[in-house]
């Protein structure tokens, strides 16, 4: 499962072509995306164009677009029924839907590149190495004010092996990524800012 709106920063331009290079039509496989479709962030054709790029796949059967969901509690339903987390990321602020599916005992796969790094490691994810940064050009977001990872052949092939790894191996859960969670919850998290303020 893929979380997380509908950009190039976020990997979701290679996601599809490394999904139908690891899997094939009678592996028991799907790719879920849940992408932000907020009309504050997107036209309606912008939504078509990534939702037809996904649809016109040899593998369409085996994937999902979850529609805007109303309520966390929701999405946080449909991440507990995904086996992993797939983040093909290029940069992150954070990328708080990843943690979360830590929380939710799931596998993780990202790049070793960027904020999120703050709390993946070897030991709560699938880190996949980036060896060269590019200029940060989407066209809608980003114009070239910095750089960011440069995910080529080498780095897609890597994800794609993790992938079919998770799948093979029935890899089913992350007790490191629950323990880096719970240092990381919201109580966790204010009670630190606290102790800054007044320390």
């Amino acid at each position: 499962m893929n979380v997380g709106k509908w950009e190039v920063r976020k990997g979701h331009d290679i996601l599809l072509d490394i999904f139908e290079s690891t899997f094939k039509e009678d592996d028991n496989v799907e790719l879920w995306i849940a992408a932000s479709s907020a009309t504050t962030c997107f036209q309606q054709s912008e939504l078509d164009q990534w939702h037809g790029y996904y649809q016109s796949s040899k593998l369409k059967n085996k994937i999902k677009i979850i529609p805007r969901l109303d309520t966390q509690q929701q999405l946080a339903n449909f991440m507990s029924k995904a086996d992993c987390g797939i983040f093909p990321s290029r940069a992150e602020g954070w990328n708080l839907d990843m943690l979360e599916m830590m929380a939710l005992n799931k596998s993780i796969i990202t790049t070793n590149y960027s904020a999120h790094t703050e709390f993946c490691n070897k030991d709560n994810s699938f880190l996949i190495d980036i060896s060269e940064t590019e200029p940060a050009n989407d066209g809608k977001w980003f114009f070239g004010q910095g750089n960011w990872a440069k995910i080529g052949e080498e780095q897609k092939r890597e994800i794609g092996e993790a992938m079919r790894y998770v799948f093979s191996q029935k890899i089913r859960e992350n007790p490191s990524g629950v323990e880096t969670a719970k240092k990381l919850s919201w109580k966790n998290s204010a009670e630190q800012c606290v102790r800054c303020i007044y320390n």
